[in-house]
């Protein structure tokens, strides 16, 4: 019989898989504090990732981690692999490293080669927009993607809201995060703010904050494919 798995994914400041390989005997140490059969850690590129797979424990059997746990993951996380300051070395590296887009404005290059932006959808609520860079190859068609997830606002972002809330995030809530106060399906809607949205050749995620904190001041992740189809929604950070 196949043991049951479970995915956590976390950002991390890491730049390639060198730097990941360096901090990760440090991070497993750190992590034996903690009852994780077989753990698996993978690092994920563009943007950097960092992404664990554990079977199914005793102590949790369902492979939902109590939320203490998963706030003391992630404080290991940002320990092991802290922020680091990255910043242009003169003036002809700052003109390279930005570009004037009419729709988002302008964007500045990001140490982890996403060109990064921040768009006014409202005057209370600013969003992050990264467009991943692909060398010689044009940014039109990421960033004609990323513009599309405009038409239609809001009818068009609210059935993404929704479409996430019934593919396992309510579901997460009410058996995990809730301490026995379930939501319904439009209190959790209602609880979830689009801040980001993140534009690679595969797959475009949509971030989301959640007010008031129903996850511990994580993120919603929703992923579709390059189609814009719903593929899958992650618990980060």
């Amino acid at each position: 019989m196949t043991t049951p798995q479970h995915s956590l994914i976390f950002p991390i400041h890491a730049a390639s898989q060198e730097e990941f390989e360096q901090g990760l005997p440090q991070l497993r140490k750190a992590l034996s504090e903690f009852r994780l059969e077989n753990l698996e850690i993978n690092y994920v590129e563009s943007p950097s990732l960092i992404q664990f797979v554990l079977d199914h424990s005793a102590d949790w059997p369902e492979g939902q981690l109590p939320r203490d746990v998963h706030q003391r993951i992630s404080e290991l996380v940002e320990t092991t692999y802290p922020r680091k300051d990255w910043q242009a070395t003169d003036a002809d590296d700052l003109e390279e490293c930005s570009f004037e887009d009419p729709f988002f404005g302008e964007f500045s290059l990001d140490e982890f080669d996403f060109w990064e932006a921040y768009y006014d959808l409202k005057p209370d609520q600013e969003l992050n927009v990264r467009i991943e860079d692909q060398g010689d190859e044009s940014l039109d068609p990421l960033l004609q993607r990323a513009r599309s997830y405009f038409d239609n606002l809001p009818q068009a972002e609210l059935a993404r809201r929704q479409e996430a809330v019934r593919n396992g995030i309510i579901k997460t809530y009410n058996e995990n995060w809730s301490d026995g106060k379930t939501l319904s399906e439009d209190e959790v809607l209602a609880h979830l703010q689009w801040c980001g949205i993140q534009v690679e050749r595969d797959y475009t995620t949509l971030d989301y904050n959640v007010w008031p904190d129903l996850f511990c001041d994580h993120t919603i992740q929703i992923i579709h494919d390059e189609q814009g189809r719903f593929h899958s929604s992650n618990l980060v950070g």
